[in-house]
């Protein structure tokens, strides 16, 4: 065979060795499936709001009872506490400071009891923005007599919102649901409106919250007029001729239900 032969044969060799190997990588493959294609991903910081944190007290729900002092003088028990809410940044001030007086929180203590060690037990209460609390005890009292102190009423604020409808004439009176009184003073017809001017009585309790007052009336004619509709006064207008027959007094203001669940305040050991 010559030179030139054996040349020819062996390309012909490796040209047929090498379709195999490519044949047989080909079916290596489509007996493994398909190639996943990479994937990628972010993992973003979170995001993180600080809690105000509270050194000592009971926790009651979303709020924090802190004694600031107690002090017992034979005949007294005086507490001096803060009310202090879990809820970051409730005050939306900017001096990092979360310790709120009460009227910023929506559950407040109403009735605590101080229990003697022997079983005696003295009632207390407070009043919406109190923070202070004493009570009397039988003379001689130690304050290693005093054994426990807890709350056994709250008070936690819920929307409310109620009508009244008046005859528009003078001492034309009106109840909410709440107990507060309106009553018609004046009514002043003129050419081209009518002013109607009432006075706002509250209920004595010190647990009223703030009411607003507006027109409920789809009469889209009436307007107040005057000061912010809060107090003791207020002054409707109604555009147009013509006395209308009545009108209609909405209010709304947080009313403080009240709660029965106990909880013993910590006072740090002394009792």
């Amino acid at each position: 065979m010559s030179s030139a032969a054996r040349i020819v044969i062996g390309l012909v060799i490796g040209a047929l060795v090498g379709a195999g190997a490519f044949v047989a990588w080909g079916q290596i493959g489509s007996d493994a499936g398909p190639v996943a294609a990479a994937t990628t991903s972010t993992t973003l910081p979170p995001i993180v709001e600080e809690a105000p944190w509270v050194d000592g007290g009971s926790r009651f729900r979303t709020t924090v009872i802190v004694p600031q002092a107690f002090v017992v003088n034979g005949t007294a028990a005086n507490l001096e506490f803060e009310i202090v809410p879990l809820t970051p940044g409730l005050d939306g001030d900017d001096d990092g400071d979360d310790r709120l007086t009460p009227i910023h929180t929506v559950v407040r203590p109403e009735r605590w009891q101080l229990e003697l060690a022997d079983g005696t037990v003295i009632e207390g209460e407070t009043d919406s923005d109190d923070l202070r609390l004493s009570f009397e005890l039988p003379e001689g009292t130690a304050r290693t007599d005093i054994t426990e102190l807890r709350i056994v009423t709250w008070r936690y604020a819920a929307p409310l919102g109620s009508t009244v409808e008046l005859a528009v004439e003078p001492d034309s009176t009106g109840t909410f649901d709440d107990g507060t009184v309106v009553t018609i003073e004046t009514v002043l017809a003129q050419a081209n409106s009518t002013i109607v001017r009432l006075t706002v009585e509250h209920p004595d309790d010190s647990w009223h919250g703030a009411s607003s007052f507006g027109i409920a009336a789809a009469d889209p004619g009436w307007r107040r007029s005057g000061g912010p509709a809060l107090g003791s006064e207020l002054q409707f207008i109604r555009d147009g001729g013509g006395t209308p027959h009545a009108i209609v007094l909405f209010q709304d203001h947080p009313a403080w239900m009240p709660l029965a669940e106990e909880l013993v305040v910590d006072l740090g050991g002394g009792a």
